[in-house]
């Protein structure tokens, strides 16, 4: 009887048990939280400064590789003012058009200091006149013909080591300005004309093609000099002994030159002719 209860008791207990472990655990079904979408990026940067374009518009156009194409157009405006259709950038079967050209408008205004008419249709470019470090207006070699101008140029590298730069002399402007307008097709070349001017590039392949890359090189070239004279003079703080003073007088007795002696001693002309000095003392 004892046992019977014992057991329903045991069986009831393990039964309540079993009902509140199921209450306790709950079976939670894995919640996935969707990622945030990445904005796209709707600045354009330019001149350090940042322009909003918005996402609405940025897949219209490549509006970096657009506004670069009014800067080619103002930095070889140097002789008379220029007015180009808005075509020329912006072409008519661009989508949400109007909104993209009044902002485009807005930018290169901004960025380029050029003008657009009022209806948005003509991007108007003024007369821009460059100056070198010096205050002097610098023009391309105009006027000259392609033989003398490309003859100036070969001069003018193989005097300074390094093709012409941007801010310099009024003359090495000038001459990197011929080179600009070439590359960029803007100045007209016959094919015999061309093929002269590839042939004398090639040829500056090794040359420093920018004013930083050239000074890296000048201060290599410096370090290198450095190097190679400690290597030389690699005695310079050493003590001389008995048998080095002996060596010296013998050899200066015979007429050696300093330079010579600098070689044979590994010490400067300063550090020799004092030597000597003290020792015929």
């Amino acid at each position: 009887m004892h046992d019977d209860i014992w057991l329903a008791d045991l069986c009831g207990l393990s039964t309540d048990k079993n009902c509140r472990a199921e209450k306790d655990i709950e079976i939670k079904e894995p919640v996935t939280t969707p990622k945030a979408k990445r904005s796209v990026r709707d600045f354009v940067t330019f001149n350090g400064t940042e322009y909003h374009i918005g996402s609405e518009l940025m897949g219209c156009i490549k509006w970096r590789t657009t506004i670069e194409n009014v800067g080619k157009d103002v930095y070889y405006t140097l002789w008379q003012e220029n007015r180009y259709p808005m075509t020329r950038y912006i072409s008519e079967d661009v989508q949400c058009r109007d909104m993209v050209v009044k902002r485009f408008a807005e930018i290169i205004s901004a960025v380029h200091n050029v003008e657009v008419s009022p209806d948005y249709q003509t991007v108007i470019i003024p007369v821009r006149t460059e100056y070198d470090e010096n205050g002097k207006p610098v023009h391309s070699l105009d006027g000259v013909s392609f033989e003398e101008a490309l003859d100036k140029f070969r001069q003018f590298v193989e005097q300074n080591g390094h093709l012409p730069f941007a801010s310099s002399g009024e003359y090495e402007c000038s001459l990197r300005r011929w080179q600009q307008e070439i590359n960029l097709d803007i100045r007209p070349l016959t094919h015999t004309q061309y093929k002269a001017y590839e042939e004398l590039m090639s040829s500056y392949a090794n040359l420093s093609k920018t004013r930083v890359l050239w000074e890296k090189k000048k201060e290599q070239g410096n370090m290198l000099n450095t190097e190679q004279q400690d290597l030389i003079h690699s005695k310079a703080y050493a003590q001389w002994t008995k048998e080095e003073d002996q060596k010296l007088i013998e050899l200066y007795s015979k007429g050696e030159t300093i330079e010579e002696l600098c070689k044979i001693f590994a010490r400067n002309k300063g550090a020799i002719k004092s030597r000597i000095k003290k020792i015929s003392q």
